[in-house]
C-alpha cells in the first residue's frame, strides 16, 4: 500500500486473521490542509461517518443493491493499487453475476506521484466523453501499461483514449484544460475528510450498512458466511497479485 510519509517500511496486511503478504508501505508528503477547514488527516483517520454516499452516477461496477459494497480510493501510479485492481477484477468475475457486490472507484492521487493527477484527470475525461464503461476500460489500460511509481509516459494517455474510440481532439482539450479536475478533487477531499492515509484505501459496506476498513481493521465478528467468503477470496486474490508484484521487482 502507499501511505503519506517518506519512510519505506515492511508491513503485514491482515484480514480476518489471515496474513495476506508483506508489502512495502510507501509514504508521501501530506497535502496542505487549511487549518480552519476541518480536522487534519491524522485527526480524521477512519472517520467513516464522513464517507460520501454512493452516487449511482459515479464509477461503479456490479449491483448497486448488492449486500456488499467495496469503495476504493486509488492512485493510478500506486503499485499496490494496481495489485488490488486486478484482484478486484477477479472478485467481480466470481461474484458480480450473482449480484452480490458493487465496486466503487474514487480518485486519490498521492503527492509522491505527480503523474497520478493528470492520469486521473485523463480517466475522468474518458468518462466524460465515453461513459462509465469506457472509464473502467481506460483504468484497466493504465494499470496494465504503467510500471507504477510514477513510471508511465504521459504521452500515451491520448493513445489509450483513442484506442477506446474517444475523440482525440475533445480528449486532448479536456486534459490540457483540466476540465475534469474538479471531479478528482471532490474524491480527494472526501478522502481527506474520512482520513485516507494511503492507497489503496478500501472501505467495505457490509449487509446492514456496517462499514469497516479493509487492510486496516480486523474483520467484524459474526458476519454471515457469504460475506466472509467474499473477504477471504479477495484476500487470496490480492495476496497472489502482491506476489506477482514482488517477483517483478
Amino acid at each position: 500500500m502507499e501511505n503519506k510519509n517518506n519512510n519505506l517500511v515492511p508491513v503485514a496486511i491482515i484480514i480476518a486473521g489471515l496474513v495476506i503478504g508483506a508489502a512495502l508501505y510507501f509514504r508521501a508528503p501530506a497535502p496542505a490542509v487549511n487549518p480552519g477547514a476541518g480536522p487534519t488527516v491524522n485527526q480524521a483517520r477512519g472517520d467513516l461517518s464522513k464517507l460520501a454516499k454512493i452516487d449511482p452516477n459515479e464509477h461503479l461496477q456490479g449491483a448497486t443493491g448488492g449486500p456488499v459494497k467495496i469503495i476504493e480510493y486509488s492512485d493510478l501510479e500506486c503499485p499496490f493499487c494496481k495489485a488490488f485492481h486486478f484482484a478486484m477484477k477477479e472478485l467481480m468475475t466470481k461474484y458480480e453475476p450473482d449480484g452480490k457486490i458493487a465496486w466503487i472507484f474514487r480518485d486519490f492521487p498521492l503527492d509522491r506521484h505527480p503523474k497520478a493527477m493528470p492520469e486521473a484527470i485523463a480517466a475522468e475525461c474518458v468518462a466524460k466523453f465515453g461513459g462509465n464503461d469506457k472509464f473502467w476500460q481506460y483504468v484497466d489500460q493504465i494499470f496494465a501499461t504503467t510500471p507504477s511509481n510514477n513510471g508511465l509516459d504521459l504521452a500515451v494517455l491520448p493513445k489509450l483514449a483513442t484506442d477506446l474510440r474517444i475523440d482525440k481532439t475533445k480528449f486532448q482539450n479536456c486534459l490540457d484544460n483540466n476540465e475534469t479536475k474538479s471531479i478528482v478533487d471532490a474524491d480527494y477531499q472526501n478522502g481527506l475528510d474520512i482520513g485516507v492515509d494511503g492507497t489503496p484505501y478500501v472501505v467495505m459496506i457490509l449487509p446492514g450498512g456496517q462499514k469497516f476498513l479493509l487492510f486496516r481493521e480486523a474483520t467484524p465478528a459474526n458476519i454471515d458466511a457469504s460475506t466472509k467468503a467474499i473477504i477471504d477470496d479477495l484476500s487470496g486474490f490480492y495476496n497472489a497479485q502482491i506476489q506477482k508484484l514482488s517477483q517483478a521487482q
